[in-house]
C-alpha cells in the first residue's frame, strides 16, 4: 500500500557538497527548512480540501454522483464536504498531531503526508479510476513546489554564509 505523501530529497550532487562542506563547517542541514516546509505544505493540503480543488487555478474536483449524494443523506453524512466524511482524511493531511500525519525531517529530507489508507483511492495517480474520481490533495502545485526549493536554497546559502562561504548570486 502507498502513502499519499509528498517528498523533498535532496539529489546526489546535493547531498555530495552538502557532506563536503559539513566536513569543513561542522554541519549543514536542512531541518529548518523542512520544518518550515512542512508548515506550509499542512496549510496548503488544508486550502485544497476547503476549496476542493486540484492546483490549476478554477479547476475543481469532481462533484459527487447524484446517488453517492443520497445516499450520504441517508447514513447520515449529508452536508459534509468531499473526502470529509468524518473529517480523519484532511486532519491526517493537515494536522501533525494526528496519529495517521507524517511528518519526517532529516538533515536532507523532508517527507509529509498521511498512512490514512482511503485517501490513496482518491489521490493515488495509479489507482483504478473506474468508481472513484481523481481529487489529488498531496501534491503542491508547481509555483508552491518553487517557493519549497527557495526556501531550502536560502537556509543553505545563510548557513553557509555564516560559515564565512562567499556566496555570489
Amino acid at each position: 500500500m502507498t502513502n499519499n505523501l509528498f517528498d523533498i530529497k535532496l539529489n546526489s550532487q546535493s547531498k555530495k557538497l552538502m557532506s563536503q562542506l559539513a566536513r569543513h563547517a561542522g554541519g549543514l542541514s536542512v531541518k529548518n527548512s523542512m520544518n518550515s516546509i512542512g508548515r506550509q505544505y499542512r496549510k496548503e493540503v488544508n486550502l485544497i480540501f476547503a476549496r476542493k480543488q486540484v492546483r490549476q487555478p478554477k479547476l475543481k474536483w469532481p462533484v459527487l454522483k447524484t446517488k453517492t449524494e443520497a445516499e450520504k443523506k441517508r447514513k447520515g453524512f449529508g452536508g459534509k464536504n468531499i473526502l470529509e466524511r468524518t473529517g480523519k482524511l484532511r486532519k491526517s493531511m493537515t494536522s501533525k498531531s494526528s496519529p495517521d500525519n507524517i511528518s519526517q525531517v532529516g538533515k536532507d529530507f523532508g517527507i509529509f503526508g498521511s498512512s490514512n489508507r482511503y485517501g490513496n483511492y482518491h489521490d493515488d495517480i495509479k489507482a483504478p479510476r473506474n468508481r472513484l474520481p481523481m481529487r489529488n490533495f498531496s501534491l503542491p502545485s508547481e509555483s508552491t513546489y518553487g517557493v519549497f526549493l527557495r526556501i531550502i536554497e536560502e537556509d543553505i546559502v545563510e548557513q553557509l554564509k555564516y560559515i564565512g562561504v562567499k556566496i555570489d548570486r
